[in-house]
């Protein structure tokens, strides 16, 4: 597997922070934003190298972001 597929439900405003939080783990995740937020909350699609899973796993939980993982 080439990557691990993340859904991360994160308030609108909050976007453009994580985004910069996440691009500060180098070869750890690529992120994307598939559609603009149109409600409070917006989806990020973060793109998980397999030595990276349960670390980033952790970085979710201890900042209390709900995700949905797909296995792809």
């Amino acid at each position: 597997m080439n990557q691990y597929n993340f859904f991360v439900r994160i308030k609108k405003e909050k976007i453009g922070f994580y985004s910069q939080f996440f691009d500060a783990f180098e070869h750890m995740v690529a992120v994307r934003t598939p559609e603009p937020p149109s409600g409070e909350f917006g989806t990020m699609h973060c793109m998980v190298c397999p030595s990276f899973f349960d670390d980033f796993k952790e970085v979710l939980h201890n900042h209390e972001l709900e995700y949905e993982y797909v296995a792809s």
